[in-house]
């Protein structure tokens, strides 16, 4: 996740939990800190009141104290004082998301943006479907929304010989009471959009089957722990990915998602792990 501020540029690397610095030096941050920072720069430009993030970092009681305190101790991870603001309202982030890659080869997206991972995907993943040349692949929890309002758009790519792979959670799961207190969501509103991507799904492939689609539409289910949201658009060709990191406490379609190139080594080992998955599953 790469954010700017002040013509600075910052990384937030997710897997090692550290600020990479545009000079190449790294800074680990661990503990609840790290959980403050990365809710933070999820959703940067805004202030978050401190009983948001009571409820949503925290989780349990705690004083205004002890979140400005960690706030201010960002600041001096960063070496920046105006990187985060500290008032009574709450905190504000004052870092931008930078998105990292054109959607196609003719079209790039603004340098920088900050926008939930649901409304890019609802308002662009249509045209993602129309450049896919041979496979797309989509891992997540559930695709409700998408399954049902971008059915046209997946069939058509259907029909232009690109096999899709879908990788659902199963609404059956024992471990779904924990996933959607994870998302902050009411475990029936959880299995309810996991029973909708299996229907939707259901539907298309049987579509494709009666319009004569040369390309395949499969989904598999899983019932272990997802870390992160994916769209693999030809991860074996020049494509691209968008990924869309699971955080406790946090409902994924407000976490802004980071466009990169399927060659990118953050898209890379995510589709590996992903394929992985897809030949141990049933």
């Amino acid at each position: 996740m790469k954010l700017t501020h002040s013509g600075i540029q910052y990384e937030i690397d997710l897997d090692n939990k550290q600020i990479i610095f545009n000079t190449g030096v790294t800074k680990s941050i661990q503990s609840k800190r790290w959980q403050l920072l990365t809710f933070l720069a999820q959703n940067t430009m805004r202030v978050i009141t401190l009983d948001e993030l009571k409820k949503k970092v925290w989780m349990a009681e705690v004083g205004d104290e002890a979140i400005c305190s960690q706030a201010r101790e960002i600041r001096k991870d960063f070496d920046n004082e105006n990187i985060i603001e500290v008032g009574k309202q709450g905190l504000k982030f004052n870092a931008r998301f930078i998105s990292e890659t054109p959607l196609d080869g003719k079209h790039a997206i603004p340098s920088e943006s900050h926008e939930r991972s649901n409304s890019y995907i609802v308002r662009l993943l249509g045209a993602h479907l129309q450049h896919a040349k041979s496979e797309a692949w989509f891992f997540g929890t559930n695709f409700h929304l998408t399954t049902e309002q971008f059915r046209v758009k997946i069939l058509d790519a259907l029909k232009r010989g690109v096999n899709i792979y879908y990788i659902v959670f199963s609404p059956k799961s024992v471990l779904l009471p924990h996933i959607a207190n994870s998302f902050n969501m009411p475990e029936e509103i959880l299995e309810n959009f996991c029973d909708g991507t299996i229907k939707n799904l259901t539907y298309i492939q049987k579509q494709a089957l009666e319009q004569n689609a040369s390309g395949k539409l499969e989904y598999k289910l899983y019932e272990s722990i997802p870390y992160f949201r994916a769209y693999f658009l030809d991860p074996f060709l020049d494509g691209h990915s968008y990924i869309v990191p699971y955080l406790m406490g946090a409902n994924p379609a407000d976490i802004p998602g980071y466009l990169i190139p399927s060659t990118d080594s953050r898209s890379v080992t995510r589709f590996e792990a992903v394929a992985a998955l897809w030949g141990k599953l049933p």
